[in-house]
């Protein structure tokens, strides 16, 4: 017999000999009425979260709505400048190439 098994027989023998000693004692009612009675209380002095009021709520919504707007109009004009950029990028890289055709083109005629 190891000892993981000697200890664990121990501790049976030990609850067995502690089931047959104790004895389940039922609590006196003015103890448990008591003990309501101080559960309660602190459970009244307990802080509340309050809600917030109604005009406050409403300022919060119209600042969260005109925020997030501002965020999709930067948004929106970030993206026509990246699409005007782009746009002016080709129109140069096709005027460079056909200014090089054309010089090219009274180069040689």
């Amino acid at each position: 017999m190891n000892v993981e098994n000697l200890s664990r027989y121990r501790l049976e023998e030990l609850e067995q000999l502690l089931d047959a000693t104790l004895i389940p004692v039922k609590p006196r009612s003015e103890f448990i009425s008591k003990l309501k009675l101080q559960i309660g209380s602190k459970v009244a002095d307990a802080p509340t979260i309050s809600r917030s009021s109604d005009k406050q709520t409403i300022l919060l919504a119209l600042v969260s709505a005109v925020g997030s707007s501002m965020v999709v109009i930067t948004s929106l004009r970030a993206f026509l400048s990246l699409i005007g950029l782009i746009s002016v990028f080709h129109l140069l890289k096709q005027h460079s190439v056909n200014r090089s055709l054309s010089s090219n083109h009274t180069a040689t005629g």
